[in-house]
């Protein structure tokens, strides 16, 4: 009998643990009835999988954003493991982890003279929206434009 409490105990406590994991996975103010243009050097980008706004930013499907603004799928590897998008770019001294849900980037820096891994707190966070990865529109600055990569990428609406 006691063994059957302390399973229902902590059962209870798991569930009520998880709650603000869950909760922080959800976007706000969702909207999808917009047109919303990614643009590249001025002109649209054609996206199958369309832009949307939630938590008052824009957010791109990741992949097909990457393989529109011509990073070559063959060379540059996104990654998808439990929540965790990892994002290798070819020609970029950086290699990059997303988390599903959470405003974090972490990303390994290399270069002649620095081996180092940092993070970066972030506003908003990718999310999962029929299995794509969305990334918000303020990730494309951090990642995509460094160094001597520059994609001059904006959204209008």
């Amino acid at each position: 009998m006691k063994k059957q409490l302390y399973a229902a105990g902590l059962s209870i406590i798991l569930l009520i643990a998880c709650i603000p994991v869950c909760a922080g996975a959800v976007l706000s103010d969702i909207t999808t009835n917009r047109e919303i243009e990614i643009l590249l050097n001025g002109s649209p980008i054609p996206l199958v999988n369309k832009p949307f706004i939630g938590n008052a930013e824009v957010y791109v499907p990741l992949r097909e954003f990457c393989e529109k603004i011509g990073l070559d799928p063959e060379n540059n590897l996104i990654l998808w493991d439990n929540g965790t998008v990892a994002l290798y770019l070819e020609g970029h001294q950086d290699d990059y982890e997303l988390y599903i849900g959470q405003p974090r980037i972490k990303y390994d820096a290399k270069t002649p003279t620095v081996n180092a891994l940092a993070f970066r707190d972030t506003e908003n966070y990718p999310v999962l929206v029929n299995d794509l990865t969305y990334i918000p529109f303020s990730y494309i600055d951090y990642i995509f434009n460094r160094f001597d990569h520059y994609y001059p990428v904006s959204y209008r609406y």
